[in-house]
């Protein structure tokens, strides 16, 4: 039996949106892996029958996060102290990140994975809202205070990330430009494997998408996403289809905005914002829908495009996401766009209304990719393939 302290397995450990920590402690249970996952807390009932959790939560949000990392190296400390595993991993390390346990040299007498790592992406104010999970007639000088704390410290913050990934015996990056990106911040890629973040199949269900006017596109509402140039392409498509509907799913800080964008373009007919609906209604949506957009200004991968390549409905993205051009073969398996633009999106919209080969084409070659490279079962033996080396 191989076991694992995860440190962390998360911050707070979640079963929707990414999910990413949950999804390889999931789809590692039928192999002989035990876990010990550290979390500040849980916000899901949890059927794993491999994993063993220690909760770290006082129950308030802003303490549990500035101490986070002390009561993560304290609780390292007293795990080792009374049991043995056979590798430690941190699943949870952010972009430009640090893990106090790999700094302070607790971990050193274990394997030490770090992983999945993302790139990092754009980070706007209201990202900041979206990541605090608070929003208060303050929230906008506590946004800057913070930027300018970590620009102020950003020498000890990059050399304790370097360190962190430098106490690495493995680096898991999600994609080969991560990998590439690592590769240069510890001068070596050897160390580095590629894993990406995965979607379940038997989730998100292959259909040939219908041959209707519909589009669809999920996210938060935030400067980020990008949503402003999805409806300002909305004029140039109803001039050929005047029945087309937008569907927005998710809700956010920037929603009053758009929907002030949608009256000022007279197209409240044909966009309609859904806001926050269950993840089974969103499935529905993938089924009912003829096309989806990311118009993203920035990601460090994006998981809602495998969902939609995996549910058979054709995708238009931007290429801003790191690695963009490695899931999706522009033509082939979706469409690349630049950022921002408006026209390209009404352009690639159009080309699928117009052709009924073509949308099936797509929906059924990025089903396929989806179903090669990022299948949550296949990744999971892929993580199970690295503990065994280092155990």
């Amino acid at each position: 039996m191989i076991t694992v302290l995860a440190a962390p397995a998360d911050f707070n450990l979640v079963t929707y949106g990414y999910a990413k920590s949950y999804n390889i402690l999931r789809h590692l249970q039928n192999y002989d892996v035990k876990f010990y996952a550290i979390v500040n807390d849980i916000f899901a009932k949890l059927d794993l029958k491999n994993v063993t959790f220690i909760k770290l939560t006082s129950n308030h949000r802003t303490i549990d996060r500035i101490f986070f990392q002390i009561k993560l190296l304290r609780a390292v400390k007293k795990f080792l102290e009374q049991k043995k595993v056979s590798i430690v991993h941190s699943f949870n390390l952010p972009y430009g990140g640090y893990n106090l346990s790999a700094l302070m040299n607790a971990v050193r007498d274990y394997p030490y994975v770090v992983g999945p790592v993302q790139a990092k992406h754009l980070f706007f104010y209201d990202d900041y809202i979206i990541w605090s999970g608070r929003k208060h007639d303050l929230i906008c000088l506590e946004y800057y205070i913070v930027k300018l704390c970590r620009k102020l410290g950003s020498h000890v913050i990059d050399f304790a990330f370097r360190e962190t990934l430098d106490k690495a015996d493995i680096i898991i990056a999600v994609n080969n430009t991560t990998r590439k990106i690592y590769g240069e911040i510890i001068g070596d890629r050897n160390r580095i494997k590629v894993i990406p973040i995965g979607v379940n199949l038997d989730e998100f269900i292959f259909s040939l998408p219908p041959l209707n006017f519909e589009i669809l596109s999920v996210g938060a509402l935030i400067k980020r996403k990008g949503f402003e140039y999805l409806i300002k392409a909305m004029p140039h498509i109803l001039k050929e289809y005047p029945t087309a509907r937008l569907h927005i799913l998710g809700d956010g800080p920037r929603r009053e905005y758009l929907e002030a964008l949608v009256r000022k373009l007279g197209i409240e007919a044909n966009v309609k914002f859904h806001g926050h609906i269950p993840k089974m209604k969103i499935i529905e949506f993938y089924k009912r829908c003829r096309v989806f957009v990311h118009p993203s200004l920035s990601e460090s991968f994006s998981p809602v495009r495998l969902e939609a390549m995996a549910s058979g409905i054709p995708l238009v993205a931007t290429d801003a996401a790191v690695g963009a051009d490695e899931m999706i073969d522009d033509r082939k398996t979706g469409f690349l766009i630049p950022p921002r633009d408006p026209e390209a999106i009404a352009d690639r919209v159009l080309n699928l209304f117009s052709d009924d080969k073509l949308t099936y084409k797509i929906a059924i070659k990025a089903r396929e990719k989806v179903e090669m490279n990022y299948d949550w079962n296949k990744i999971g033996e892929k993580y199970y393939t690295i503990y065994r080396k280092l155990a």
